[in-house]
C-alpha cells in the first residue's frame, strides 16, 4: 500500500465522484468546467491505482476518461447540429 495512493484516492474520488453521478447534467448543459473538474478527479484516481501497481483498475479509469469526454463531445456535436 502506498501512501501516496490513499491521497490521490481521496482527493480524486472526492472531486470526481459528485460530479459523475450527475454527469448526465454535467453532459446536457455542457459544463466544462464540471468536466475538468470530473476529468482531474478521475486522473488523480488513477494515478493512485498507477502507484499501487493495480494495473487493471488504472486502465479501467483510463478508459472511463475517454468514454466520458466522447459522451461530452457527443451531446456538444448534437446540440450545434440542431442550431443550423
Amino acid at each position: 500500500m502506498h501512501p501516496l495512493s490513499t491521497i490521490l484516492f481521496i482527493l480524486g474520488y472526492g472531486l470526481a465522484l459528485p460530479i459523475g453521478a450527475k454527469f448526465g447534467v454535467v453532459r446536457s448543459t455542457q459544463n466544462r468546467l464540471a468536466l475538468i473538474g470530473h476529468q482531474a478527479g478521475v486522473g488523480l484516481a488513477a494515478l493512485g491505482w498507477a502507484l499501487r501497481a493495480s494495473v487493471g483498475m488504472f486502465f479501467i479509469h483510463v478508459v472511463w476518461l475517454i468514454m466520458a469526454r466522447i459522451w461530452f463531445g457527443i451531446e456538444r456535436n448534437k446540440g450545434e447540429g440542431q442550431r443550423q
